[in-house]
């Protein structure tokens, strides 16, 4: 909060603490600070463990207050691990999201071969795949790359990025993931209500095209079949004729 950041600054002012040094350390009020300089450390230990921590509240639930002078707190090297109570709920659901969407991949590929006419198929399925490469891979790397880079909080020199702002990355993330899917939905639903009622579909049933193949294979068999016993006859013929000239 506004006092807590004060009174960091206020332990602090007096250590001359390098703004671009970003080495971040966990305080034992399970808190994050820039760097040890910042938590008001003084000393190190072999472990990475930073002790006589003026910074450092005491108390965690003293958070947000001007922390006394406590030279006995400690901090850890690296961030804080943040409790993530809904991690599993939401792992499920996006699991099942991610398998329900790929049940439509076939029904859809379904629906533009059948909208069009036998000659206009393979247009149709090279317009579906350039509209899709065009729409879909191209843009979203880059969009997602900006997304992920207007999120970050403190960048290095080489230009990546240390920490990231992660409430507003996740509302970022799955806002612009909703409105893409929407967006999608949308469309879909506009089109099937277009074509609905605006053209009257005569449905034609393949079953008439599958008895007729399956006749014409009967047929062949039979053809097939007749060609072996018709020469039956002729061979016993020319036995008939070969005996009677002798």
């Amino acid at each position: 909060g506004e006092n807590g950041a004060l009174a960091m600054l206020e332990c602090a002012a007096g250590c001359n603490c390098d703004p671009q040094n970003f080495f971040p350390v966990c305080g034992a009020d399970n808190r994050n600070y820039f760097s040890p300089c910042h938590a008001g450390c003084t000393d190190v230990l072999e472990s990475n463990v930073f002790v006589n921590c003026s910074c450092v509240f005491s108390d965690p639930a003293d958070v947000g207050t001007v922390p006394p002078a406590s030279p006995n707190q400690t901090a850890s090297a690296g961030l804080c691990t943040p409790d993530c109570h809904n991690f599993y709920p939401y792992a499920f659901s996006m699991f099942f999201m991610a398998f329900f969407a790929t049940l439509t991949i076939m029904p859809n590929f379904v629906i533009y071969v059948r909208s069009v006419s036998e000659v206009d198929k393979p247009l149709a399925i090279g317009f579906m795949a350039f509209s899709t490469t065009v729409l879909g891979w191209l843009p979203g790397p880059v969009l997602y790359g900006i997304l992920v880079d207007s999120c970050c909080k403190i960048w290095t020199s080489a230009g990546a990025c240390s920490l990231y702002n992660l409430p507003q990355f996740r509302f970022r993330f799955h806002f612009l993931m909703l409105m893409c899917r929407g967006s999608s939905m949308a469309l879909f639903i506009i089109v099937f209500l277009i074509v609905t009622f605006s053209k009257t579909f005569e449905f034609q049933s393949h079953t008439d095209e599958i008895e007729e193949a399956a006749s014409l294979a009967r047929s062949k068999e039979k053809l097939e079949g007749g060609k072996v016993s018709t020469c039956e006859p002729d061979e016993k013929r020319e036995e008939i004729e070969t005996n009677e000239k002798l």
